[in-house]
């Protein structure tokens, strides 16, 4: 009987190792594909539409009977929100939180516009003037769905805020109750 050869079993350990090497990153990212992991930075706050739509049709005036330009060449995100009537308190914390995520982000604010589609009271007004970008406009669309008056006795208003990508579709919502904080970082990592 011959005596097994050192080399050999060397040879087969070193390629048992370069085997694994390659083999176990590969698992490592199936197991977390199907345990549906993804990395915090490439997660959305907002619901991500299964099929974005084409807004650019859609006719959205303002107060002075300008267009509003969903598609241009500036890069700009609009941050849409379709306000129901004697909206009231909802509407005035909406306006405020949206203010405050496009003052959030910064530099970057320039990237981003608020439209306020529908009614706006005097106190919803001065909050949203104080947005360079945001815009006051009547818009009809049958890609929204109607805005839902406040519950009488319920102060809560069901807003939704709508993303609108500068190549003018409809990409992304955010839900009644959703964090501001989580739009705003939304909306940094895709103005970059």
């Amino acid at each position: 009987m011959n005596a097994p050869d050192p080399r050999r079993s060397r040879g087969r350990r070193q390629l048992i190792f370069v085997v694994l090497v390659f083999a176990l990153p590969i698992v490592a990212a199936s197991v977390l594909a199907l345990a549906d992991w993804r990395p915090r930075a490439s997660k959305n706050h907002g619901v991500l539409l299964d099929t974005p739509q084409d807004f650019r049709a859609q006719v959205a005036l303002d107060t002075s009977g300008a267009p509003l330009v969903w598609n241009s060449a500036d890069g700009i995100w609009h941050m849409v929100v379709r306000a129901p009537d004697n909206c009231g308190a909802p509407c005035l914390r909406m306006s405020d939180s949206l203010a405050r995520v496009w003052t959030g982000l910064a530099g970057d604010a320039m990237h981003a516009r608020v439209v306020w589609a529908g009614a706006a009271d005097a106190d919803t007004a001065a909050v949203l003037a104080r947005i360079p970008q945001a815009r006051i406009v009547a818009l009809e669309t049958t890609l929204l769905p109607p805005p839902v008056a406040p519950l009488a006795g319920d102060e809560l208003a069901p807003l939704t805020v709508w993303l609108v990508d500068p190549n003018g579709y409809l990409v992304m919502r955010y839900d009644a109750g959703f964090d501001p904080t989580g739009l705003r970082a939304d909306l940094r990592r895709l103005i970059r």
